[in-house]
């Protein structure tokens, strides 16, 4: 359990948030031996591709009953299929079922309907995973980058859609409590903020920039400023009540996968040969994603739930410090309030015209 034991949890002192170092990923077998994951219920939320996939069958492997959500039911049968084809059929395996659930968190509107469902529902989850995002692509290959909402498609997903999910995310988890140990969590994948190598940029919540990766770095900060206002705000929960749930925020690295590809020659070049020689498979980053959510679920379980300090976590496979540093800081302090009136704004229906720039 190499993968698993090795992780330190590093509680720093700068306002939100704490930074995790690991390398590898532990074995099904080894994660599935640490208990954490059997009997629990896990909502995959991008499940049927990439890092979702692995994680959704990291959490079967596990002994965990998962929920994918994807847009295509073609390709959530598919991934359902494999994932069952994986799993031994003796009797010594953990019990588990795996299913598919038809979503979009692409605008406000398919995220409502996905949180209605999903409130109506007979499960409640212990864990909520994320992973559902897309790159913008270069203006002509994607003429119209602006979704229903009116603001920049990967934006709408990775910090608007993500935002909605998770205020209403105690309507359909599991509630915390001393004898519920290791969950409820989320873990926030795929769009951890880039420090300071990026900054926030209003206007690329509007429009798609040049060069295209720029807003890829515009969503990444945005999704980790959303997530310490979320986590702060008195009021958290779409309900009117503090946001109880721990939120770990991680990125999978370099996936072996073909969702990168189309965003330009040499940055398809470029992130081939990163794969090439740092990559990971899906199934393996998915296992090392589930045992960083094991590693820090045994962790805050010794927390008091009352330190806001311990609702975010965030873990870097990059090796770049992702926390409250003075320029995510300077960010949060220019930004955070007019990205948390927008969101809420966007919620209620409200005109977003005025916060354009």
């Amino acid at each position: 359990m190499a993968a698993v034991t090795k992780l330190q949890f590093n509680p720093m002192n700068e306002e939100l948030g704490q930074v995790i170092q690991e390398k590898g990923a532990p074995t099904s077998e080894e994660i599935s031996e640490l208990g954490v994951l059997k009997g629990k219920t896990a909502l995959v939320v991008g499940g049927t591709r990439g890092s979702g996939y692995g994680a959704a069958l990291a959490f079967a492997q596990s002994g965990a009953s998962v929920t994918i959500v994807g847009r295509s039911e073609a390709s959530g049968s598919k991934a359902v299929s494999k994932i069952m084809d994986e799993l031994p059929d003796d009797d010594s395996s953990p019990p588990t079922t795996v299913k598919y659930l038809q979503g979009d968190i692409g605008t406000v509107a398919s995220t409502k309907d996905l949180v209605e469902r999903l409130k109506k529902g007979e499960t409640r989850y212990d864990y909520l995973v994320v992973t559902a995002a897309i790159f913008p692509q270069p203006q002509k290959r994607n003429p119209s980058p602006l979704n229903d909402d009116g603001v920049e498609k990967s934006f709408g997903i990775a910090v608007v859609g993500r935002f909605l999910l998770y205020r209403n995310a105690h309507s359909f988890m599991t509630p915390p409590s001393a004898d519920n140990a290791y969950s409820p969590m989320i873990l926030n994948v795929c769009a951890a903020g880039c420090g300071k190598l990026g900054y926030f940029n209003r206007k690329l919540v509007f429009s798609l920039g040049w060069p295209h990766m720029l807003n890829i770095m515009n969503f990444a900060v945005g999704n980790e400023l959303m997530l310490h206002k979320l986590v702060s705000e008195e009021k958290g929960n779409s309900d009117g009540t503090p946001f109880q749930i721990p939120i770990i925020s991680t990125h999978p690295g370099y996936l072996k996968t073909d969702l990168h590809r189309g965003q330009g020659i040499f940055l398809d070049f470029a992130e081939g040969i990163l794969v090439h020689f740092m990559g990971s498979t899906e199934e393996v980053c998915g296992r090392r994603e589930v045992s960083i959510l094991c590693a820090i679920g045994k962790k805050q379980s010794e927390l008091s739930k009352d330190d806001s300090s311990s609702m975010v976590t965030i873990v870097d496979n990059f090796g770049f410090g992702r926390l409250m540093n003075k320029y995510t800081k300077k960010d949060l302090e220019d930004h955070g309030d007019w990205l948390w009136g927008l969101l809420v704004s966007m919620e209620a229906g409200g005109n977003i015209d005025t916060y354009k720039e």
